[in-house]
């Protein structure tokens, strides 16, 4: 149909549509919810085995395996999805921002805590919760916000935690805001695609 033949109410239909479309599509399948919740939980559950096990400091390098493994498993995931989906709208281009900024402030926090000599897990907790509460807001997803609820409370009651005892607290607050969300999400995505 040509632009100049469409009536206001259909170019407003029009763009309702493609909003919505592109909503939907946004819950995909909680696959980056999923992956980076299980790696994040299981990074901090093997730093708190080390730190039980009489390991200090050297147990934080237990971290750097998350990116090494997440993020070729992300990039692919995602080479794949833009392969499959032609159309990239401007939700698209928010919800990779929002993510591309979380990244780099993850990148700064992280250093800027260990040269402080502070731990960088609550500052993670509450830029985590933002990212996931913008996320939920943008995807029209309620547990999304409810987790980044759930990131916010748990950095607040890491004021009264000790450092093995914040990687249990993270712990649970990653499977919590991102794994039940992601899994929440992989089963509406299931169910709107009738995979």
């Amino acid at each position: 149909m040509d632009r100049e033949n469409l009536t206001q109410e259909e170019s407003m239909e029009v763009i309702r549509q493609m909003i919505s479309m592109s909503r939907r599509k946004f819950g995909e399948s909680g696959f980056h919810f999923l992956l980076w919740g299980i790696l994040v939980i299981a990074a901090a559950l093997v730093q708190y085995f080390l730190i039980m096990q009489g390991f200090g400091p050297e147990s934080n390098w237990v971290w750097v395996a998350m990116p090494i493994i997440g993020v070729p498993i992300a990039v692919v995931y995602e080479m794949r999805r833009q392969r499959r989906e032609q159309v990239k709208t401007k939700f698209d281009n928010i919800y990779a921002t929002l993510w591309q900024g979380f990244g780099i402030a993850l990148l700064l926090i992280i250093p800027v805590s260990l040269l402080m000599r502070v731990n960088p897990i609550p500052f993670l907790l509450i830029l985590i919760g933002l990212a996931t509460f913008v996320s939920g807001a943008i995807v029209r997803f309620v547990p999304l916000k409810v987790g980044a609820v759930v990131f916010w409370i748990t950095a607040v009651l890491s004021l009264w935690l000790k450092d093995a005892d914040l990687l249990l607290a993270y712990s649970a607050a990653v499977f919590l805001g991102y794994v039940v969300p992601g899994l929440m999400l992989r089963k509406r995505f299931k169910a709107e695609s009738g995979v």
